[in-house]
């Protein structure tokens, strides 16, 4: 019995993307050929790969490109375990996208779907208005950064309380 999302006949790429001198890795499902814009997905984390987010392949099965790539730092791509947190800005990410895209030409038409971290990534993309983005899709991602901590706060020092930390606030 043949599934509608098997991707088994379509093309699939793997490559590694110059930026910065590190390497970006990423994959794409499906021609860049085809008559309808690609879809890069952006992962959570920051840290996390592009594997949890295997699934979206499956849009090559419906004529839809899909390109996945692990961000600096994580899964494929160039690790950089010395690099101290000021290195690892959002303007950083903002420009390994961009760099990616132009390197996979395709700027000039192109879909987004954002995961956590990927989502707020993709929302601080999508206000710069690049011309070729065509959508931007949020998943799972908190609107306001600041709000979500003020909420997310007392639960888990509430957890970390009911867990026994005598340190926790």
């Amino acid at each position: 019995m043949g599934s509608v999302w098997s991707v088994s006949a379509h093309r699939v790429v793997e490559g590694l993307a110059d930026f910065c001198g590190y390497r970006t890795w990423y994959r794409i499902t499906g021609s860049l050929d085809a008559t309808k814009p690609p879809v890069v997905i952006l992962h959570g984390g920051p840290g996390g790969g592009h594997d949890y987010t295997e699934a979206f392949k499956g849009l090559a099965a419906r004529g839809r490109v899909v390109i996945h790539y692990d961000q600096l730092g994580c899964g494929r791509s160039t690790h950089l375990p010395d690099k101290g947190v000021d290195f690892w800005t959002v303007q950083l990410f903002l420009d390994e996208l961009a760099n990616l895209l132009q390197v996979l030409e395709i700027t000039g038409a192109y879909h987004v779907v954002g995961q956590s971290w990927g989502g707020m990534l993709g929302a601080e993309h999508g206000v710069t208005r690049p011309a070729g983005l065509r959508s931007l899709v949020i998943a799972d991602s908190p609107a306001s950064m600041r709000l979500w901590i003020e909420e997310a706060d007392p639960a888990r020092f509430a957890a970390a309380r009911g867990a026994g930390d005598a340190a926790a606030p």
